[in-house]
């Protein structure tokens, strides 16, 4: 089993685009493949190929959330799907994708998840997860729950 990387470079200024996911696949020592896959199956990390698949015909919000989702569990080597690994991948695939202050500006137009992933560039589902396990709110404040420090640093070090 491969352990996480471990350095901690600055963070993105802005939110990875499908190419950015690409580089951090290379970086990673993965590639991206886009595939027919089982009906239900969005993506999937295959460690003895080092190949993360994703279903042919996602959108492109679907494509980034489902790649970060699948990049997450290459990064924390995690070689078989349960549930805390599971959600270890989306709070990964959350921090790297969702910046608080787009988030922030998007809950300020409306805080419909769906208007809120659709300004962002998401799933409904990653912004349902980054509301329970990135942010807390205590009275009209929202403070981030983790540092944006482990995975979306070393993710970022990763972009041009």
């Amino acid at each position: 089993m491969t352990a996480p990387r471990s350095e901690a470079p600055e963070l993105p200024i802005s939110s990875p685009t499908l190419s950015d996911l690409a580089r951090i696949a290379s970086d990673l020592d993965v590639t991206l493949h886009m595939a027919h896959l089982e009906h239900g199956v969005l993506g999937f990390y295959e460690p003895s190929e080092a190949r993360v698949y994703f279903a042919f015909g996602l959108t492109y919000a679907e494509q980034r959330s489902v790649i970060a989702h699948e990049l997450a569990h290459v990064y924390r080597a995690h070689e078989c799907s349960t549930p805390s690994a599971e959600r270890d991948a989306d709070t990964l695939a959350a921090q790297l994708l969702i910046e608080p202050e787009a988030y922030a500006a998007a809950e300020r137009l409306s805080p419909d998840a769906h208007h809120i992933a659709e300004a962002l560039d998401v799933t409904v589902d990653l912004v349902h997860h980054y509301r329970e396990h990135c942010i807390q709110r205590i009275g009209s404040r929202t403070y981030g729950r983790q540092l944006r420090g482990r995975f979306t640093n070393q993710i970022a070090g990763m972009l041009p």
